[in-house]
């Protein structure tokens, strides 16, 4: 009897990030700085040289690193690898170039936004524990969100609006910086 030696091998999972504000969020068209955000907060090196030039770390808008994506779904879990890419061109009708290596997704938490049946105001959940979407400083929530936001590579005001505050959303924050926070 040979002896067999099983290899599993499996493909790293696409998370694309938007270089630029979506249609409908009030920064339209503008850049989000995501790429260089992403190989700020990974340290990682641009593998694709065309984009090696497009900018400079100190003078960022942003000025902070992007240590977690949010997206729709769930997905991801803790050990999963992606591939961190952006289009081209127009999204989804232009080649996707990988702007990094395959990356280790270290933490993953469920989050969602939505309308509370009883008190009708909006609220925010991550891994089952909601707040209430009270976005004042000096609040838990805020400071939450402004945590989630600062990581996610945006403003608080941009976050909101990314995600069309106050409609539903159901998703995963997905990291790759092994922070304990989000």
């Amino acid at each position: 009897m040979k002896n067999r030696i099983q290899i599993k091998i499996s493909m790293a999972k696409v998370i694309t990030f938007s270089r630029y504000f979506p249609k409908g969020h009030p920064k339209e068209g503008q850049p989000t700085f995501f790429v260089e955000a992403f190989l700020k907060g990974n340290r990682s090196k641009v593998v694709v040289p065309s984009l090696q030039n497009t900018f400079n770390y100190d003078e960022l808008e942003i000025g902070f690193a992007k240590t977690h994506t949010i997206r729709a779904g769930k997905r991801f879990k803790t050990g999963d690898i992606f591939s961190p890419r952006v289009w081209s061109g127009k999204p989804y009708r232009s080649p996707q170039i990988v702007f990094a290596p395959d990356t280790l997704v270290k933490q993953v938490w469920d989050f969602s936004i939505f309308q509370d049946n009883l008190t009708g105001s909006t609220m925010f959940s991550i891994d089952g524990i909601g707040y209430d979407c009270d976005y004042r400083p000096g609040t838990h929530a805020h400071y939450l969100l402004f945590e989630l936001s600062t990581n996610d590579g945006l403003k608080l005001d941009d976050f909101m609006s990314w995600f069309k505050y106050p409609q539903p959303f159901e998703g995963q924050i997905i990291s790759w910086s092994g922070n304990e926070g989000y």
